[in-house]
């Protein structure tokens, strides 16, 4: 008999696999039980990504606007 449960859908985990097989859920292991991961670390890569392609884009915008003449 398996102890583990999927925590998104109950069906039955083994320990340490990283992906429900029935419901395909990511899932993270932490004090040895099953949990599904938070956004969070995910959410703050994308805005640290969103980030620099900001400055990336403002910096390319004032790269042209000092190269290209006035008309």
């Amino acid at each position: 008999m398996n102890p583990f449960k999927c925590p998104a859908c109950g069906a039955p985990l083994f320990e340490g696999k990283a992906m429900c097989s029935r419901c395909k859920s990511d899932i993270d292991w932490q004090h040895g039980q099953p949990v599904i991961p938070t956004a969070g670390e995910a959410f703050k890569r994308v805005v640290i990504v969103s980030l620099v392609a900001v400055v990336a884009a403002a910096l390319v915008l004032t790269a042209i606007l000092l190269v290209v003449p006035k008309i």
